[in-house]
């Protein structure tokens, strides 16, 4: 299959496949390299391949668009075609022949589908038994990947001439199906704002790592006592490295072999060894010595450099946890609220930091903080907090055993803990990087701040005039969010005009737009 797909036919075609990030590209890289002789150009996410490259023929995953079963999206689309179930593990090469009734329903996965959907299909299913319908294993399996293919093509289709149309942003050529800007869709959405709703004047900041002898180096101490010649300290990862604990000198990897890396790699330490001493470390030692020297994870875990801010550090997901279990629920009817996302809310009406931030010296914060008026700044903040001993809902999250958590006590939490807390406030404290109205608000709730590594401010900030105009990202939600809520359409109580009339109204209230 990887011969045809990246046959020179098809050099300039992209290949679309739903879910492919989690599902088709993995397998197909994996046969890539079982060749030993293939270098794709692969980008990704954690695991998942979101963009694969090999011999002019581009590999991108449909779901990045659009985040719905193939189900939902020929829904979604209005496409006239039977997305249909199929019997997967049937798929084998003793039935690759069958022709008979149709099959049972434990070749139909039904225990992986929802209730409802899992209730249909064993109702078709018997009436299709019932019916005596034949089950032909070549032709079902043809029109079963016919219809998927059909499906998302028409949709992909469909999808990009629609946002080319709406942004001015080229996702696919159409004549040759080329990749043109983005390769998924929260990419394409930057692409149209930075393109079309920036105003060239905003600075845009890039951290840089220090550079010595036109390299960047991952740490440097100057000369000092301890030190008296300096040291570069060069961190190394093992697979892009080159390493002997994974590649051979004949290895390839991104383009380049084993050997041309390590060559590579011995000028560039040879360069810094003239200016320095240089101390290699490489990936892999460091992840042996992390499973046997306690006090060193510790310190990986807790250690917060001084005067050395990340400000994505802050970002960080949302909650999902039980705050409170029922027991006695039988015969009860649970509900629940689907709350709108905040996002564009916030997006729109709220002022943004522009400009470059401004480094904020320790010195000037008075810790231990406990009031929200002792911290002064607009922008981020590495610190120390101890959240206090009584609150239900913990407002800060703190990294443990590299998952994040909202815990009152770190320790507690890194032992899993569920009796009363008998632990210092050293032990409950915990390190993180956060905005600053998080953590006045985390102050008004009885948080303290012990000790701050780092802060920058940002002194330009940009906000909506009176008359609601002006925000850094207010044009931009403006077109995007119409755009939005008219897809989705009304919800199932608007049946008359005066309802779709009201409606409209609210929205053009809340959003200062009118539908």
């Amino acid at each position: 299959m990887t011969r045809f797909i990246f046959s020179e036919d098809h050099r300039g075609f992209v290949a679309v496949a739903h879910n492919a990030s989690g599902y088709d590209a993995q397998f197909i890289l994996e046969q890539l390299i079982a060749s030993n002789r293939a270098n794709p150009q692969v980008a990704l996410e954690g695991p998942k391949i979101v963009y694969l490259k090999y011999k002019g023929v581009k590999l991108v995953d449909s779901m990045r668009y659009l985040a719905m079963s193939l189900a939902q999206v020929a829904k979604s689309f209005n496409i006239e075609s039977e997305k249909g179930d199929f019997p997967h593990k049937f798929i084998q090469p003793r039935f690759f022949n069958y022709e008979g009734p149709i099959p049972g329903n434990e070749y139909y996965g039904l225990e992986n589908k929802a209730a409802q959907k899992r209730k249909e299909l064993e109702m078709f299913l018997e009436a299709e038994r019932s019916s005596g319908q034949i089950f032909n294993f070549i032709d079902e399996l043809q029109k079963y990947c016919f219809n998927d293919v059909f499906i998302l093509a028409s949709a992909m289709a469909m999808f990009e001439k629609s946002f080319e149309e709406l942004t001015n942003v080229c996702l696919l050529e159409a004549k040759l199906l080329i990749l043109q800007e983005s390769v998924t869709a929260a990419s394409a959405a930057i692409k149209v704002f930075t393109r079309y709703h920036l105003h060239p004047d905003k600075d845009i900041v890039l951290d840089a790592k220090p550079g010595i002898q036109n390299y960047r180096v991952d740490g440097f101490i100057d000369k000092c006592p301890k030190f008296p010649e300096g040291l570069i300290i060069d961190f190394r990862g093992c697979y892009h490295h080159a390493h002997s604990c994974l590649h051979a000198d004949y290895s390839l990897i991104c383009g380049k072999t084993g050997k041309q890396i390590r060559d590579r790699d011995l000028r560039r330490q040879n360069k810094l060894e003239e200016k320095f001493p240089l101390k290699i470390v490489w990936e892999c030692e460091v992840k042996e010595e992390l499973k046997t020297n306690q006090e060193m994870a510790e310190f990986f875990e807790s250690y917060e450099a001084l005067d050395l801010l990340q400000c994505e550090r802050a970002l960080v997901g949302g909650r999902t946890e039980v705050f409170r279990l029922y027991q006695n629920n039988a015969g009860k009817k649970m509900h629940y609220l689907d709350v709108v996302s905040l996002y564009p809310t916030v997006m729109k009406h709220d002022p943004w930091p522009i400009g470059p931030p401004r480094d904020v010296p320790r010195s000037e914060f008075p810790v231990p903080m406990t009031r929200p008026d002792e911290l002064k700044i607009r922008g981020f903040v590495s610190c120390r907090v101890v959240a206090p001993r009584h609150l239900l809902l913990p407002l800060l999250p703190g990294k443990v055993s590299n998952r994040l958590m909202f815990f009152l006590c770190r320790k507690c939490a890194k032992e899993a803990n569920q009796h009363k807390c008998h632990h210092t406030d050293e032990e409950r404290s915990f390190n993180g990087t956060y905005t600053t109205p998080e953590l006045q608000k985390a102050l008004s709730l009885g948080y303290t701040i012990t000790e701050v590594y780092h802060a920058v401010q940002y002194d330009e900030w940009l906000e909506n005039d009176i008359n609601g105009q002006g925000g850094l990202f207010t044009d931009y939600i403006n077109k995007m969010m119409k755009e939005k809520i008219y897809s989705s359409g009304v919800p199932k109580g608007v049946k008359t005009a005066d309802d779709l009339k009201e409606y409209c109204d609210r929205y053009a209230e809340m959003l200062v737009q009118f539908l």
